[in-house]
């Protein structure tokens, strides 16, 4: 399974509404850990229809050491009964990808490797 893909999500009508929705003001540079997680968790139902049992935030957003060059990393947990196959994990990433108004970094918590999960896992703020 693949463990981190990278995309770039420009900012869109759907995102901005999805956005408005969690109740997140307009950002266009840079995202705190609550705008994420918010994100996340107004987006919880959807994201468990497509497969993704737990989603967190990990990294320098989520230890507060953000700036305006950072980007949302996003751990998930993938329930292998929805998510059977490599394109239906892209087609999950892609989704997570297209909720946020900047590039994010989505890893799936098993494709990780051991050093890098446990500090991830050490760092991550639960959303759901």
């Amino acid at each position: 399974m693949i463990g981190i893909l990278l995309r770039v999500a420009p900012l869109s009508f759907w995102r901005w509404l999805s956005l408005q929705r969690a109740g997140v003001p307009d950002q266009h540079c840079w995202m705190d850990s609550q705008a994420a997680i918010a994100i996340l968790r107004a987006n919880e139902a959807a994201l468990r229809s497509r497969g993704v049992r737990h989603a967190a935030l990990f990294g320098s957003i989520a230890r507060g050491e953000g700036h305006s060059g950072s980007d949302p990393d996003v751990m998930i947990d993938i329930d292998t009964e929805v998510v059977r196959d490599v394109y239906d994990y892209v087609g999950v990433t892609g989704f997570i990808a297209d909720l946020f108004p900047i590039r994010v970094d989505v890893a799936n918590r098993d494709g990780l490797k051991d050093r890098i999960r446990e500090r991830a896992e050490r760092d991550a703020l639960v959303a759901f």
